[in-house]
């Protein structure tokens, strides 16, 4: 079902996307020359100059912000058309940075055991913010960043919100629950051990790596997913569409794989023996079928494609 966020964006991006492919047709040529001239080192420009909309020039400040890990339980970020990422630092307090334009709502605030950090676009639904920096080397994507801090002693939960840009959360000893949304963009996870991670993106990959959880669901759509070394005890599920599922050591005791349009590879860490196996494809073959009588489940689907499966240890 289309959330209320991703209704809200459809039509603004549609049109963005159509002003600036049209205004990009009439600067290429002359863009071509000096994206040469940058390339040798001919050129220096200030880019954020350069960055306007319908309501004229963007001016960006920076933006940052600071809490109290022993006090804060729990994280929220919800941001327009920015990246976002999470990563451990030595440090002693949590740690909020990002630019904001004229035209961006900040709201940053504390209420009771949690940290709110929200930041809403004010452009209007026919206004647009064409960056050229983002045609040359992606300079500039600072502005477009949001890097969230956290110490090693944080280990509350964790909710970003984001839109047109990727996640990515790295290095964890240990979190809580993990909720991480976008659209239009990538969400990498890595080396991170916590309770439970929900993952959902559209037109973008998910990669994990390394991750210890009692509870780890990840869909997208229009993007594949990789998993590397995943270990989730109560439930492991992974469902893209039109992309291919890859996932190798892994180990729960109920696997879901799900795909329409793309392989599903997997290697399992468990014997064959221990899984109750349900595995159904359409236009494609498969190296297992259904049955069994094993404690665990494995359920894995796909269409117009093919299903490989390997199991490790005795049977």
């Amino acid at each position: 079902m289309t959330s209320r966020k991703d209704k809200r964006h459809g039509w603004r991006n549609l049109f963005i996307t159509i002003l600036a492919l049209a205004l990009l047709g009439v600067i290429l040529l002359g863009t071509g020359a000096v994206g040469i001239m940058i390339e040798k080192g001919e050129l220096n420009i200030d880019w954020p100059d350069y960055q306007f909309g319908l309501k004229g020039k963007y001016e960006y400040s920076s933006h940052r912000y600071t809490a109290d890990p022993n006090i804060i339980e729990q994280i929220e970020l919800e941001f327009d058309d920015r990246r976002v990422e999470v990563v451990e630092y030595e440090g002693d307090e949590i740690v909020l940075e990002f630019f904001a334009s004229q035209y961006d709502n900040v709201n940053v605030k504390e209420e009771r055991n949690t940290f709110i950090g929200k930041m809403e676009s004010d452009r209007g639904f026919f206004s647009f913010n064409f960056d050229l920096a983002s045609l040359f080397n992606h300079v500039g994507n600072e502005q477009k960043t949001v890097l969230l801090y956290l110490p090693s002693i944080y280990i509350g939960d964790l909710d970003i919100d984001t839109s047109n840009g990727d996640i990515t959360l790295g290095s964890f000893d240990k979190l809580g629950d993990v909720e991480l949304e976008t659209s239009n963009g990538p969400v990498k996870v890595d080396n991170v051990t916590l309770n439970r991670l929900e993952i959902k993106t559209s037109n973008g990959k998910v990669s994990l790596e390394n991750i210890f959880a009692d509870y780890l669901v990840a869909k997208t759509s229009n993007g594949a997913i990789g998993a590397l070394s995943v270990r989730a005890h109560e439930m492991l599920s992974l469902t893209t569409s039109n992309g291919a599922i890859k996932a190798d050591d892994i180990d729960s005791n109920d696997i879901n794989l799900k795909s329409s349009n793309g392989k599903i590879t997997a290697i399992i860490t468990k014997p064959q023996s221990n899984f109750t196996i349900t595995c159904e494809t359409s236009n494609g073959d498969s190296n297992i079928e259904s049955g069994g009588s094993g404690y665990k489940k494995l359920n894995i689907k796909t269409s117009n494609a093919d299903i490989e499966v390997f199991f490790n240890g005795a049977q």
